[in-house]
């Protein structure tokens, strides 16, 4: 066979396919495809290093949180509250995907006292992003 540069075979030898074009020309071409994808991939954010909350069963310190925000709907001045950091149990059951937590929260009363409340919640995750109270099915809210 000959290899001869592309537009160089004439319009009869291209016909007949007796010439065809370097190997080097095709593996050049298969090498720029393949960075392009590359390139595509990285520009369309396939390879985003974003939070994923999917798919995960929510640990005591994110149910918490949660647990936190169905409390404030319960305050009257929900903007006053002020929850410990870290002083809260979690009694969690990963089968039912139920999650009973207790905890306490400073918020202000109608009067303008910061009164110390203890609270109760039994939250139940629906799966999903944790971090959506649509995730989260509320079975109670007690405050004392």
């Amino acid at each position: 066979m000959s290899f001869l540069e592309p537009g160089t075979q004439s319009v009869d030898e291209s016909k007949k396919g007796k010439l065809l074009q370097s190997p080097h020309i095709k593996t050049a071409s298969l090498f720029g495809v393949v960075l392009f994808l590359f390139a595509m991939l990285f520009i369309f954010g396939i390879d985003k290093n974003e939070t994923r909350h999917l798919s995960v069963k929510p640990n005591a310190q994110q149910a918490y949180s949660m647990a936190q925000s169905f409390v404030k709907d319960k305050l009257k001045l929900p903007a006053s509250a002020d929850f410990s950091k870290n002083n809260f149990h979690a009694n969690i059951d990963t089968s039912t995907n139920t999650y009973v937590l207790n905890g306490y929260v400073n918020a202000q009363s109608v009067g303008g006292r910061f009164i110390k409340q203890q609270w109760t919640t039994k939250l139940k995750f629906t799966g999903g992003d944790w971090a959506n109270r649509k995730s989260w099915q509320v079975e109670l809210v007690d405050i004392d």
